[in-house]
């Protein structure tokens, strides 16, 4: 799961005048997300409107995104829902697609509380088999993931990172603090016993945990040049982002 590190972008999801997926211009924005470089593509998330397609609309974006990246860039897909059993669908069609994960929200109409959100990510995790990415964003579901909460959810198998919303970055900072201080190293001891490893160009073995690295790709290159000949090199550490345990972007 190393995918989980560097720049993951985020693009819209066209829709065609009968309020369809505009599957050309979807692919488009792919294809230009492709030869950008990004290390993953976050399909189906708030900026894609996931909550307002239906489960075919859903599978058909899934499908042509994945035609068109061609195994070429990991593709994390929104599988939220209002029901958990929709989720579960939803989570299930992602996994047998070929998705690497899923991004998952608590979308609530009442409000929700820790344990009953606990069993939401659980169950669709356990029923699905998809790899989970947890995205708080309280700002649209009105439910705040406390770092209690989190702790619970890190200690599932297939929950492999959070997405953080910046609403509040100065709770956010501690939010990650806490997870760091308090989850890091039993995750990280749990993951790397469980999760597939790559090796890099030096051959030494790299988890997906030691290099939490996202960021939201705001602006793509027209002329296809990649992100790395654009974008400085920092010459010291970014220490805004939590050290290993829950991948955090």
């Amino acid at each position: 799961m190393a995918f989980l590190s560097g720049l993951s972008a985020f693009p819209i999801t066209p829709s065609d005048s009968d309020g369809g997926v505009d599957v050309l211009a979807l692919r488009k924005l792919i294809a230009r997300l492709c030869a950008a470089k990004v290390d993953s593509i976050g399909l189906l998330g708030s900026t894609g409107t996931y909550m307002y397609l239906s489960r075919a609309a859903r599978r058909g974006a899934i499908c042509e995104a994945l035609d068109e990246t061609r195994g070429r860039v990991p593709l994390v897909v929104g599988v939220g829902a209002l029901r958990t059993d929709e989720a579960i669908h939803y989570a299930s069609d992602a996994k047998a697609l070929g998705a690497a994960a899923g991004l998952l929200a608590a979308v609530s109409y009442t409000p929700l509380t820790d344990d009953e959100v606990f069993e939401h990510f659980s169950t669709v995790a356990r029923e699905s088999g998809l790899p989970i990415v947890i995205y708080d964003n309280p700002a649209n579901t009105h439910f705040r993931f406390t770092p209690a909460l989190i702790e619970r959810l890190g200690q599932l198998p297939e929950i492999l990172a959070i997405k953080n919303s910046v609403d509040r970055g100065d709770a956010i900072k501690g939010q990650l603090a806490h997870q760091k201080k308090n989850c890091a190293e039993r995750i990280l001891d749990r993951l790397q016993r469980r999760l597939e490893c790559h090796r890099g160009p030096d051959r030494r073995r790299r988890y997906m945990v030691q290099r939490p690295r996202w960021h939201l790709a705001r602006s793509l290159p027209e002329d296809g040049q990649s992100r790395s000949a654009r974008r400085p090199r920092r010459s010291t550490p970014d220490r805004r982002h939590p050290g290993p345990g829950l991948g955090a972007f």
